[in-house]
């Protein structure tokens, strides 16, 4: 109790005024943005990007915003102001027709996040000035999505060979990017819902870059908050997050097309929950990456994976940490030498979860 006095304390005296500030007022940071865009924990400093929209929090770690847990009023009152600039609109087909600029990627497995995926995509195909396309790449044994998706996505059945298991996700978004006709390729989380806006931002953004991550804040919603979309099928005018988060290095990806190719797309070797994303994320500094971040999100609740980030996942604490140690230009020589996005099998089946030390690569002086 006492704590939660003392932060209290401590958001009203040393946080009200800037909040206050960012959400009520008109005026924008020298670089023209919004002051919300530049909201941050006491103890982050950003760097704001000089040349276009956008700031980039050095912050090495996922983190929320303090202000925001502790006062649910600034959540509430800030996820209000970033979808005022940027509204979320849902569509059954894109609004632009043609051949897509831009090609969405969604890799899924399992029936627990049908819903999720259903307002995802339709988030999707709102995205407004820009033709779209939009992919779902499932790796689920049968097929599970049955109407459950407007027509205009294409949905790729691919199941696993019957002798391998785990959830495969590069090997599904190397597949989707294969299949993909856009210019652009979007890697996107299934239970992420984007602004309308989001698709022409990215292309802004890729105009002198490889690749682009300009999120800025997730707002989370809770279950139940999560569950009365489900239920009522309609989009709240107001939400209240749980938590507003930053510094996410996953969720949503853009890169040029070539230059996903020219990188070796994502690694097949991580196989089950967490490392593929940091991994693919470190790799695009090589073309340019593009990390000051603007756009606003939504992120649907569901149950946690619970081995994602366990202490003892391999992926995450032997797998990533061991290729990270092997420089950006031989990754991409290995990666590229690799039959990545086959339709048929992964490029490493057994993955560096099964084979912990002993993969290719992966080196052995780790402890």
């Amino acid at each position: 109790m006492f704590k939660t006095i003392k932060e209290y304390a401590g958001v009203l005296i040393k946080d009200s005024g800037r909040y206050r500030q960012a959400l009520s007022g008109n005026d924008r940071a020298a670089n023209g943005d919004p002051l919300w865009l530049h909201l941050c924990n006491r103890n982050e400093v950003l760097e704001i990007n000089a040349d276009g929209p956008g700031v980039h929090c050095p912050w090495r770690w996922t983190s929320d915003l303090h202000a925001c847990n502790v006062n649910a009023n600034y959540a509430r009152r800030l996820a209000q102001r970033a979808f005022t600039d940027w509204p979320i609109r849902f569509a059954d087909k894109p609004e632009q027709a043609g051949s897509p600029d831009v090609s969405f990627i969604i890799a899924h497995q399992g029936t627990q996040r049908l819903d999720h995926v259903w307002w995802t995509v339709r988030s999707i195909l709102a995205q407004q000035q820009v033709a779209v396309e939009c992919i779902v790449v499932d790796q689920t044994n049968e097929p599970c999505f049955g109407t459950r998706l407007p027509p205009a996505v294409k949905n790729l059945h691919r199941p696993l060979p019957k002798d391998l298991d785990g959830w495969r996700k590069s090997w599904a978004f190397n597949q989707g990017a294969r299949e993909a006709q856009g210019s652009t390729l979007v890697f996107h989380d299934g239970d992420i819902v984007c602004p309308a806006g989001y698709a022409r931002a990215v292309i802004e953004g890729l105009r002198e870059h490889g690749a682009a991550s300009i999120q800025r804040f997730l707002f989370n919603l809770n279950q139940i908050a999560t569950q009365q979309i489900f239920d009522s099928q309609q989009w709240p005018e107001t939400m209240q997050p749980e938590c507003v988060r930053q510094n996410w290095e996953g969720g949503t990806i853009a890169i040029r097309r070539d230059a996903f190719f020219g990188l070796g797309g994502y690694d097949e070797g991580f196989v089950g929950w967490g490392g593929e994303d940091n991994e693919f994320f470190d790799r695009c500094k090589h073309i340019g990456h593009l990390t000051f971040g603007h756009v606003p999100f939504v992120h649907l609740w569901h149950a946690p994976q619970s081995d994602k980030f366990a202490v003892n996942n391999p992926n995450t604490t032997i797998a990533l940490k061991s290729r990270l140690q092997i420089s950006v230009p031989e990754r991409i020589d290995e990666l590229k030498k690799r039959d990545f996005g086959n339709r048929q099998t992964p490029s490493l089946p057994k993955g560096y979860r099964d084979t912990a030390r002993k993969v290719v690569g992966v080196r052995q002086d780790i402890p």
